[in-house]
């Protein structure tokens, strides 16, 4: 901060700290230093210098560096990114003086693993000038209409664009990335303001067995001997990221880390890795099918019911906890037979009281009736062992007790 130029606007967010980090979720943070930078306003005769100070947080839990999200949230306005960044001009082809640039981004794309002839929908998340894409084009041949660039203001030439505010993709509709079948992210995901949501987007938005390449400056690895030539701790640069973090996140968005590696670690150290997008993991499927499994057992749990209550003699429910409510929402017919007062109600809890116009009795009066069936709705064995227990204490007739359920009560 310049603090001896009378016409600074210093901007300080003293003692904020990140809501929360967007590689663990965590909400702890340390703040382990700042960093400042500004412009002249030069509109007027008297320049005017408007300074900030933002602070550099780390994360209590994984170690994630970042930017205070207080300050970020503040500031990063459309206004304020137009001051921080500008995008050049695109040349229609890269010429001789691009070289060591395509040759850089040929690797890139090998690290990818793509299948030659590349035919595969490319994206390129993120493509400011587009020479990712020419390279993909003109050195490797990839058909034009198979590629496509995405950035808040792309600039490319013969080749689709599609303005996106990456930071915005989790809240958009179909979009044209959609049903990518490989992307890359090549320094892009430090200067977002919430990359988890970004890359959780990405999968969703990814085709099946789609693959993701994310690079990243690698602060674990940074020495100020490159430091000192090269902008990384700037106000474009939100998170710090590490192999590791970086790993971290992406498979917690739902991508499979193929491979990882740092590169470049001389000149300027970089994080990068390629994933696949991971199957949904199987707690999804077989939760799905075991909810419903419990729907079928309570509809057949339902059906018995309601044919036993068809019966001669009027057979008692002993239990009207959750279980019982789950068989009348699962079988009208049972429901219509319970409130038809085809059944005796006993619950030793509510024992007294009344539900829909009926007494509920407590477990002892089923021993007074020594014909009727007692059919035990709780579907939990230990529950079901305690209530046996019990009716042998008050005298219920172990032939008597019977379950709604595909396992007998002795089981």
């Amino acid at each position: 901060m310049l603090a001896a130029d009378p016409n600074s606007n210093p901007c300080e967010i003293a003692g904020a700290t990140a809501a929360q980090c967007p590689v663990c979720g965590g909400g702890g943070f340390e703040d382990i230093g700042d960093f400042e930078f500004g412009w002249w306003d030069a509109a007027g005769k008297e320049i005017c210098r408007q300074e900030y100070v933002y602070r550099i947080v780390s994360c209590d839990v994984c170690g994630h560096v970042m930017a205070d999200s207080a300050a970020i949230e503040r500031d990063y306005g459309p206004d304020f990114i137009a001051k921080l960044y500008t995008l050049p001009q695109v040349p229609d082809r890269l010429g001789p003086e691009d070289e060591n640039t395509a040759r850089s981004l040929t690797e890139i794309i090998a690290y990818a693993d793509l299948r030659q002839p590349l035919q595969e929908r490319i994206v390129d998340f993120g493509c400011n000038d587009g020479a990712l894409l020419t390279v993909a084009r003109d050195r490797l041949g990839a058909p034009a209409e198979k590629l496509l660039g995405v950035d808040f203001a792309p600039k490319l030439n013969g080749i689709p664009a599609a303005a996106i505010d990456l930071d915005r993709l989790e809240t958009l509709g179909p979009a044209p990335c959609d049903g990518f079948e490989t992307g890359f992210c090549v320094h892009v995901l430090e200067h977002m303001i919430n990359p988890r949501s970004f890359l959780r987007s990405l999968r969703r938005r990814a085709a099946p067995g789609a693959k993701l390449y994310l690079e990243v400056p690698d602060h674990a690895e940074l020495k100020f001997s490159v430091a000192k030539n090269i902008d990384l701790l700037s106000a474009q640069h939100i998170h710090y990221f590490s192999l590791k973090t970086l790993t971290i996140l992406a498979e917690g968005c739902g991508w499979s880390v193929l491979k990882a590696e740092t590169c470049g670690v001389d000149s300027a150290p970089c994080a990068r890795l390629l994933a696949v997008a991971a199957p949904i993991d199987g707690a999804r499927a077989s939760t799905i099918a075991v909810r419903s499994d419990f729907d079928a057992m309570w509809r057949e749990a339902g059906e018995v019911l309601a044919r036993a209550a068809q019966g001669p003699v009027r057979p008692a429910l002993w239990g009207l906890g959750g279980d019982f409510i789950r068989i009348m929402k699962a079988s009208p017919a049972f429901e219509a037979a319970v409130d038809g007062g085809r059944f005796v109600l006993a619950d030793t809890a509510l024992a007294g009281r009344s539900w829909r116009g009926q007494l509920i009795l407590a477990a002892q009066a089923l021993a007074d009736d020594g014909a009727a069936p007692v059919y035990l709705t709780p579907r939990i064995t230990k529950v079901c062992s305690t209530m046996l227990a019990a009716a042998e204490k008050l005298g219920i007739a172990r032939e008597r007790l019977r379950r709604p359920y595909t396992a007998p009560p002795n089981d």
